[in-house]
């Protein structure tokens, strides 16, 4: 008895550690529950900042790789106002197109390459998602100088352009927007329908600096233009100012209060370089308009130096802290996020000289354009959320490792992205809540030694995954919903 009592003993002893092991792999660090009955803010598209002065050939296969192998579907396309642009009055009628004058200039090379640009991304599919942003100064005999903040990074340069606009030239200035707009629409026959007509107003070494109260005016003075010019369906993204707090607390309660402002938002515009800080969605929804949407129209981490040409160290951790900002902001309300910026540029204003924030950057001896870090990490969501999809709810989530959840029935796909923060291996596990079958998921991840990397270790069924996620590394399960009874293969 004693003898099998000691083998029986040493047999519990020696399965043990299988059953312990089995435990261990069927233990979950992260239990998620992703719920498609909670239904959140629809995604009108990830998207990039291009500055249409870069135009030429060789630009063409970085357009490419942002079009294709990071699916950007929202693009802000870049016309400075600093130089080359009204620099004399056309006449002096502000209501009246000198089009003799105006005909003239925008076959100039700036507005060419503008115009070329476009043409070329709505002939790759982007005309919804086109948006023409105005940036930077007015014509210098449109505005006043003023006395430079002592808080102002840059050295102004008072002959380039104006440091506020002059009221009597507001519709000057309305006048030389809607020329361009109208030029691109009916001359050109450029496919768009929204601007985003004034950028950072409140800061002077961005643009001339616009008040509240004088912001409103400019804008409805453009909305009533663009009705009586047959622009009537282009819509306005604002007000972009540099502090995501002054917007709200000053220029959008001034915008709210005409309704026909309203009636022609397309949506609101924020700028961010330090993530969600300032809780927009809840504002909005405590508005008059609470069913509005915003977009950050500039987002990105800050680091100092690069809107002077100084490089920086492009590496996973910059990388990461950008994507865990774009995740900050979708998690909150963002219908969509248009990183600042896609590619290294030159630009007029200040301080002029090249900005070196793209996620792909150029080389100015072999004028080549290759990736950075950033660009495969801003992937890991760009490349899965195609516009209409819907962002669903996440529970039960864990701190050190942000996730999202997105249902997309048009393209029948689930898609479930989020960051690891954390220098540990994580096993998350998620049960999908009313939602469709999955037919099969796909596993990427970006970490510094791997860019949007396929990962085969993942276990799945119809309503449920579980997956190994690597320390520090930004991911993404790409799920095929289960159609019209394909067999379904269970890995």
């Amino acid at each position: 008895m004693q003898q099998l009592q000691r083998v029986n003993r040493l047999g519990i002893m020696l399965l043990l550690p299988i059953f312990t092991g089995i435990y261990a792999c069927n233990r979950a660090d992260v239990n998620i529950s992703i719920d498609g009955s909670i239904q959140l803010q629809q995604i009108d598209g990830i998207g990039v900042n291009a500055n249409t002065a870069s135009w030429d050939e060789s630009l063409k296969p970085a357009l490419n790789m942002l079009l294709d192998s990071a699916n950007m579907t929202v693009w802000r396309v870049i016309i400075e106002t600093e130089k080359n642009w009204e620099e004399v009055n056309d006449n002096n009628d502000p209501f009246t197109f000198n089009w003799v004058y105006y005909n003239k200039l925008f076959e100039t090379p700036k507005f060419q390459k503008a115009f070329e640009m476009m043409k070329y991304l709505n002939d790759h599919g982007i005309t919804k998602g086109l948006m023409v942003a105005f940036v930077g100064h007015v014509p210098v005999w449109m505005g006043d100088k003023i006395e430079p903040l002592k808080s102002t990074p840059f050295k102004l340069d008072y002959s380039t352009g104006g440091k506020t606009l002059k009221p009597e030239c507001e519709d000057e200035l309305v006048e030389m927007m809607v020329s361009f707009l109208y030029y691109a629409r009916n001359v050109k026959h450029i496919k768009f329908n929204l601007v985003n007509p004034l950028n950072e107003s409140d800061l002077v070494w961005e643009a001339s600096v616009i008040g509240p109260d004088q912001f409103a005016r400019f804008i409805r003075k453009l909305v009533d233009r663009m009705a009586a010019n047959g622009l009537g369906d282009v819509k306005i993204v604002g007000p972009d100012i540099g502090s995501m707090t002054l917007s709200m607390e000053k220029y959008l309660p001034e915008l709210m209060k005409d309704s026909v402002i309203m009636a022609k938002m397309a949506h609101w515009g924020f700028h961010t370089y330090s993530g969600y800080y300032c809780n927009p969605d809840s504002v909005i929804k405590a508005s008059k308009y609470p069913r509005m949407t915003f977009w950050m129209t500039e987002w990105n981490a800050w680091r100092n130096g690069l809107d002077e040409g100084r490089v920086t160290d492009y590496n996973y951790k910059f990388a990461s802290e950008c994507t865990d900002y774009l995740l900050q902001l979708l998690k909150n309300g963002a219908s969509s996020c248009v990183v600042w910026e896609g590619y290294d540029a030159y630009y007029e204003h200040p301080p002029s000289t090249w900005s070196l924030w793209g996620i792909l950057g150029y080389d100015q001896k072999t004028k080549t354009y290759t990736p950075r870090k950033h660009f495969y990490a801003i992937s890991q969501l760009s490349k899965f959320l195609n516009p209409g999809t819907r962002q669903i709810g996440v529970s039960s989530q864990k701190s050190g490792i942000n996730i999202v959840a997105f249902n997309d029935s048009v393209h029948h796909k689930v898609v479930v992205s989020g960051i690891n923060t954390t220098d540990k291996t994580l096993t998350v596990k998620g049960e999908l809540i009313n939602l469709p079958k999955i037919q099969r998921f796909e596993f990427f991840y970006t970490d510094s030694l791997h860019n949007v990397y396929k990962n085969n270790e993942i276990s799945y069924g119809e309503n449920s995954f579980q997956i190994t996620v690597p320390a520090n590394c930004i991911y993404t399960l790409d799920g095929k919903v289960l159609q019209a009874n394909p067999k379904f293969i269970k890995k």
